[in-house]
């Protein structure tokens, strides 16, 4: 009996001792399994932690590579940088920049970036603009006010007529698509007002640009056809520089007789007009007046068949009730009205003060009008065709605008330059080197692609076309040709390469 009881024992004590090594066991495999985990998070942290540093790095390329391609626009390239199948390397990443035309003659520039697993893409849309200030448009400096009823578009004053038939890729012979419509500009540095109502609609047809704390407000009856987001920065308006003449004396003409201001410069402390005259001014001429004044039904008549007009008016402006300003060339590049005057004073002695520029003429001007310190209130006698700014702007009810496209080029205020106007993030391109998440060095290495730096990967400027695109949208195309997709032209409206005699003006325009 004392035997069995001593066997029980002891393998109630191996029993103990099994249990001990089972919960060790335990133990352990929960620490490894523990471990395991904390090391794959470990892992996973590190590589999102690679893949933030990758990221950030390719948005610096794409963002490099805008700065590339603006640089070379300015300089007077095209704007594309390397491409999707020989990009430019910089640093530990490669990127490309594409180069498009828009049919309201802006560009827009596409950046990639790529570094390691890193993607990045960029877009932003720039502008060749005139130095003039006529290339602003319909501008306030302060707020601008447009009443019900008014309309305000674009058009091109040196447009061609239409082609009935055009020759089409290939040689085929097609009808070409109608031309896209101009895009009239409207902008302020303040805040704009467009009025409406269901009986008196107001149309615009384009962008209506704020400053960039400024708002667009509208209500019923308006049809804004553009953005109305404000601009990245305020514009700020040159002084005029008045050429400084021996003055002629006063200049007051009231016979019905035509007289006529002969061409070169000249200088009068004031023009009067009075009802029922008519003075000629003859171009080329620089014309300074301290005042002018139109005196109701007065006529003012410009002859720019043999050169352009530019008037000064430094102290006060005056166009009355029923007084016409009329152009020989329905060109508002040959007219320029640059009035300095600002002060608000009682010029007749009756107590009431008269504002700086009063235009209330009827009829139609061809002609920019830029008075800086001026504000200046249209009335909806007077059909514009050319551009405007002032101090502050305000259109009366049923007023008539329509900008000249052509003041983006040419109105005699020199060369242009590249502007920004706004900057995105953009999806990735579909293309298998930002498809697939490998360092794009080692896939471009496996290929043989030798790499250049972005400054030597700008395109050339060989060619230059104007088509419709399978979606029938105008869009241009300027640089080298072995870069341009033939696959996505519907039309083709005009082709020129270098060598050609228009190559140069067609490149070179905005």
């Amino acid at each position: 009996m004392m035997k069995v009881r001593g066997i029980g024992a002891r393998a109630r004590q191996g029993e103990r001792g099994g249990s001990v090594l089972v919960v060790a066991l335990l133990v352990v495999v929960g620490v490894a399994m523990l471990g395991a985990c904390l090391v794959q998070f470990s892992a996973s942290m590190t590589r999102n932690q690679m893949q933030a540093v990758d990221n950030k790095r390719a948005f610096y390329l794409a963002e490099a590579g805008l700065s590339e391609a603006l640089l070379g626009l300015r300089m007077g390239k095209s704007g594309n940088v390397g491409s999707v199948g020989m990009p430019a390397r910089l640093g530990d990443g490669i990127l490309w920049v594409e180069a498009l035309g828009t049919p309201d003659r802006r560009i827009v520039l596409k950046s990639n970036g790529l570094c390691g697993g890193g993607r990045a893409s960029l877009s932003i849309v720039v502008e060749r603009r005139s130095e003039s200030t006529a290339a602003l448009g319909i501008f306030s400096d302060g707020d601008l006010v447009v009443k019900s009823g008014s309309v305000i578009d674009a058009y091109d004053s040196t447009a061609p007529e239409p082609e009935e038939l055009v020759a089409g890729f290939g040689g085929l012979i097609g009808v070409p698509p109608p031309p896209p419509p101009i895009a009239t500009r409207v902008g302020s540095n303040g805040n704009i007002d467009v009025q409406g109502t269901t009986r008196l609609t107001t149309r615009i047809a384009g962008d209506v640009t704020p400053g960039p704390d400024g708002v667009v407000t509208s209500g019923v009856g308006v049809t804004i056809t553009g953005s109305t987001a404000p601009r990245m920065e305020p514009i700020a308006l040159p002084e005029i520089t008045v050429p400084k003449l021996d003055s002629k004396g006063d200049l007051i003409h009231k016979s019905l007789t035509p007289r006529t201001v002969y061409a070169g410069e000249n200088r009068y402390d004031s023009m009067i007009v009075g009802a029922g005259a008519q003075v000629i001014i003859s171009g080329p001429q620089i014309l300074v007046v301290g005042s002018m004044v139109l005196d109701d039904t007065a006529r003012l008549t410009i002859d720019t068949a043999l050169g352009s007009v530019e008037i000064h008016a430094t102290e006060y402006l005056n166009f009355g009730l029923g007084s016409t300003v009329t152009t020989v060339l329905e060109d508002p590049s040959k007219v320029r009205f640059l009035i300095s005057a600002s002060q608000a004073v009682d010029r007749d002695g009756d107590g009431v003060v008269d504002p700086p520029v009063t235009i209330n003429s009827t009829g139609k001007m061809y002609a920019t009008l830029y008075a800086p310190m001026a504000p200046i209130a249209l009335g909806n006698s007077l059909e514009l065709f050319g551009a405007i700014t002032a101090s502050s702007l305000s259109l009366s009810q049923g007023a008539k605008l329509h900008f000249d496209e052509a003041l983006l080029s040419d109105d005699g205020a020199g060369a242009g330059n590249v502007q920004l106007l706004s900057w995105r993030i953009i999806p990735l391109p579909d293309v298998p080197l930002a498809s697939l998440r490998i360092d794009p060095l080692v896939a471009l290495r496996l290929q043989g692609t030798v790499l250049t730096k972005p400054a030597d990967s700008h395109q050339l400027i060989d060619f230059a076309i104007e088509f419709a695109d399978l979606e029938g949208r105008t869009r241009t195309f300027i640089g080298e040709e072995t870069q341009f997709n033939w696959t996505q032209v519907q039309t083709v409206v005009t082709t020129t390469r270098r060598g050609d005699v228009n190559f140069d003006a067609v490149v070179d325009a905005p």
